[in-house]
């Protein structure tokens, strides 16, 4: 059975549920009906937002964070984890506050994180950086070999940058 909550910042105007889905619940301006589930829409990384709007005033708000703050109370300066890894499931057993540190950790753990080649904004590969960190040549040639800064290279050279690939030992 489905279970609504309150949204504390929207009380009276919306609500959210046990299934991770948001509701109206108090007819507002020209179109709005009471107690319509809204349709989510998706940022470009993949969480769901709803547009909600009260007293003429409209914000974009993310589901995951209205269902937490419903279900689990509101917890500043803490971030909500997925503790699955799917963005899109925000039933409240699935979420739960944590640091930045944890979420991050939760993202590793479920290969969510979008680190070294998997970003999208990467230059290099895996194997490239293996390369990188086997070459012993000035940081300068090595950067404009890749076609990349040399302040990458210091840091790929440091352990700053694409940690998670380890020095291979000849």
């Amino acid at each position: 059975m489905e279970i609504w909550a309150d949204i504390p910042r929207y009380q009276g105007y919306y609500q959210a549920s046990s299934l991770g889905r948001i509701r109206r619940c108090k007819a507002g301006g020209k179109g709005s009906v009471f107690g319509k589930v809204l349709s989510p829409g998706q940022q470009v990384n993949g969480y769901l937002i709803v547009i909600l709007s009260v007293c003429g005033k409209t914000r974009t708000e993310r589901v995951h964070r209205l269902v937490a703050e419903s279900f689990h109370g509101v917890a500043k300066g803490m971030e909500v984890r997925h503790l699955d890894g799917n963005m899109h499931n925000n039933a409240p057993e699935n979420l739960a506050w944590g640091t930045r540190k944890e979420n991050m950790a939760d993202a590793r753990r479920h290969g969510t994180l979008s680190c070294g080649a998997k970003h999208p904004a990467a230059k290099l590969t895996d194997e490239s950086v293996v390369v990188i960190l086997n070459d012993h040549r000035k940081h300068k040639e090595i950067a404009a070999e890749f076609g990349v800064s040399r302040q990458l290279i210091d840091e790929i050279k440091s352990g700053k940058r694409w940690k998670h690939i380890e020095l291979e030992v000849a």
